[in-house]
């Protein structure tokens, strides 16, 4: 994982905090009982523990029950940019999910600077 330096104070609250309705997120669950449903989004932590793909095992054992929490990456790269003005958070997804052809992989990658910016964001704020 590339490096990813830590936010000023400013963003840090920024990235805390939950956005209004007309900023929100929209991510798909795609689940293949239920079908699929828009889940929106409000914070970065709320995208962080959203996005991801049950385990193949999982995917084996539930089959219809399991599920895809689908987001646009590229979407996601730009919602940070205008909404919380974090360029460094954008570039670095941005960089990862160039690395690799399919969602999981992309979700795999991306997951761990969601959850590394929420971690220096708490420790900052």
């Amino acid at each position: 994982m590339s490096e990813l330096p830590p936010p000023g104070e400013e963003l840090a609250e920024r990235l805390m905090r939950k956005v209004d309705f007309e900023d929100r997120f929209v991510g798909i669950d795609m689940h293949g009982h239920k079908g699929n449903t828009k889940e929106r989004l409000y914070s970065l932590e709320s995208i962080s523990t959203f996005v991801g793909v049950d385990d193949k095992e999982s995917l084996q054992i539930h089959g219809s029950s399991a599920s895809i929490r689908y987001v646009d990456f590229e979407e996601l790269a730009e919602w940070l940019e205008s909404v919380h003005d974090d360029q460094e958070l954008a570039d670095a997804i941005r960089r990862e999910i160039a690395k690799h052809d399919n969602f999981k992989d992309k979700a795999q990658a991306v997951q761990p600077f969601l959850e590394k910016r929420l971690k220096q964001a708490t420790e900052v704020t």
